[in-house]
C-alpha cells in the first residue's frame, strides 16, 4: 500500500466524523462530493484493479452517491459502513467454506506455514472476526434506522475502531498466553 492510498484509507475511516464536525444539518452535497472524491481516488490508485474493474467501481460509486443525494437525512450514505462490514463478514464465511480461512491467508502471506493445530486456531479467529463484522453491521444498521446522526458518526467513526483494536489486542494476548501454556512457544 502506497503512502497515498494509506492516507486515503485513513481519511475514509474517519469520514463519518465529518458529519459531527459539520454540525447540525450538514450540507448533503458537500459531504457526498468529499466522500466520492476520497473513494474515487482510492479506486483510481488501486493498482490491483484492472481498467474495467476501476470503471465499474467508479460507475457504482457515482450511482451510490446520486441515490444518496436524494435523501437529505443521508440514510443511504450512512449504510456505507454496513456494506464494508457485510463484505468482511461474507469474505470470512466464504473463506471458512472454501479454505484456507481469511486469517490463515493473512498468516501465509507473512511467510508463516501454520501446522494443523494452528490452522484450527486460525479458523476460530476467522469465526471471531465474522461475528465482529456481523455485530458491527447490526449496530450500525440500528443507528441508521433509529439513532441520531451524531450517534452514528461517533460509533462508525470512533467506537467501532476502538472495539476493533480491543479485539486485535485481546486475540493477541490470548494467543500469547495459549502458546506459552499449551505449545511451549513464546511466539
Amino acid at each position: 500500500m502506497t503512502r497515498a492510498t494509506s492516507v486515503l484509507a485513513l481519511l475514509l475511516a474517519l469520514y463519518p466524523l465529518s458529519m459531527l464536525w459539520a454540525g447540525p444539518g450538514p450540507d448533503t452535497g458537500t459531504l457526498l462530493v468529499g466522500f466520492a472524491a476520497l473513494v474515487g481516488l482510492r479506486i483510481t490508485l488501486d493498482q490491483r484493479l484492472t481498467v474495467p474493474q476501476r470503471a465499474l467501481s467508479l460507475l457504482a460509486l457515482a450511482a451510490f452517491c446520486t441515490l444518496a443525494a436524494q435523501d437529505p437525512e443521508l440514510r443511504l450514505f450512512k449504510t456505507y459502513p454496513i456494506a464494508i462490514c457485510g463484505a468482511g463478514f461474507a469474505f470470512c464465511l466464504l473463506s471458512l467454506r472454501h479454505p484456507p480461512s481469511a486469517i490463515e491467508r493473512l498468516v501465509r502471506r507473512m511467510g508463516i506455514q501454520p501446522n494443523a493445530a494452528q490452522v484450527r486456531y486460525l479458523r476460530g479467529v476467522t469465526w471471531l472476526w465474522a461475528g465482529f463484522f456481523a455485530v458491527n453491521a447490526t449496530v450500525t444498521a440500528w443507528l441508521v434506522a433509529y439513532g441520531t446522526t451524531d450517534g452514528w458518526a461517533l460509533y462508525t467513526g470512533g467506537i467501532s475502531y476502538l472495539l476493533m483494536a480491543l479485539l486485535f489486542a485481546g486475540e493477541y494476548a490470548f494467543r500469547r498466553w495459549y502458546q506459552a501454556r499449551y505449545e511451549g512457544s513464546s511466539r
